[in-house]
């Protein structure tokens, strides 16, 4: 109670702590989290004046790394490798329990070989969970004629592009909605289990700030308890303030779909399994070429703090 009194204090006299959390997609449900922990006080409650940013490009490593943003949101692939690569990386929560990113196809392209020679919408050439199954199919990425995103399915609804990376809880409802056909390849049928909104930050600052990393976590977990419970509150309130990209029974959909991808009846939100993280520490290693310390490397890679003030 003392050291609560004494942070509270410090609030009033020094006011709250800017940062930031670079998202790696536009505003939507799947930030609804977060979203949630600003606009109802969570992370103000913690001393925290929380930016939340949307994704304009896919450098999101390098902003964290380079402490340009504080924390970022990314895939457990990346993360990973960057990790392998001696990239000071640090994973602070995990809030999805499964892939949610699939590439969206046109009827016609049955394999992911078809995709040679087709134009595919993407970020960029790194593509999530895809990156390892190409190389197992032997699918020659520079024969993809990737093209930009556009962050919405306009291109693919005109025919300007063939395929595209999408997430399974949001572009097949508009899809479905329009009447346009598609076929879908998700990286759990290719057995890759990789996740994304993995929430992470640079070792550095775990190491001179840990409480306020450990006190964002948990706002962040309050806030996605909040969210899902209140679907229809949070939906309306990201289509009202941030977003009106999708509309509100669209937001609905994909907080419904969400619940089979954070899990939330069998896993803590925002629980890191370390087994998982291993096996595809191994394997990226394995694919890599490269020969590690898999548990050196795994105990340096998670963040661990029990005691945040609140």
């Amino acid at each position: 109670m003392r050291i609560l009194i004494i942070f509270l204090l410090f609030i009033n006299l020094f006011g709250l702590q800017k940062v930031s959390l670079q998202l790696d997609w536009k505003y939507q449900f799947q930030f609804a989290g977060y979203i949630t922990a600003k606009e109802k006080g969570y992370y103000k409650d913690v001393g925290l004046d929380v930016e939340l940013l949307e994704n304009k490009n896919n450098d999101i490593i390098n902003k964290v790394v380079s402490r340009k943003v504080t924390f970022g949101i990314g895939d457990s692939t990346r993360l990973i490798l960057a990790k392998l690569e001696g990239k000071p990386v640090k994973l602070v929560a995990s809030f999805f329990k499964r892939s949610v990113l699939v590439i969206i196809a046109r009827p016609g392209i049955y394999s992911l070989k078809d995709l040679e020679g087709k134009k595919l919408m993407a970020l960029n050439k790194d593509i999530g969970p895809f990156f390892k199954i190409f190389k197992e199919k032997h699918i020659d990425i520079n024969k993809i004629h990737f093209v930009q995103t556009t962050f919405d399915i306009k291109p693919f609804v005109e025919k300007k592009v063939d395929a595209f990376v999408g997430y399974i809880t949001d572009e097949p409802y508009e899809l479905d909605k329009l009447g346009i056909k598609y076929h879908i390849f998700n990286p759990a049928d290719y057995g890759s289990f990789e996740v994304q909104q993995e929430l992470f930050i640079s070792d550095y600052i775990t190491k001179t700030d840990p409480v306020m990393v450990a006190n964002f976590v948990e706002a962040s977990k309050k806030g996605w308890i909040y969210a899902l419970n209140h679907k229809r509150e949070i939906a309306t309130l990201i289509y009202n303030k941030y977003s009106k990209r999708k509309s509100i029974e669209a937001l609905i959909d994909e907080a419904n779909k969400l619940d089979a991808i954070i899990q939330e009846h069998i896993f803590p939100i925002g629980s890191i399994n370390k087994a998982s993280i291993k096996t595809q520490m191994k394997y990226l290693a394995k694919l890599n070429h490269k020969q590690i310390d898999v548990d050196k490397i795994l105990n340096n890679y998670i963040f661990e703090f029990q005691n945040p003030l609140h």
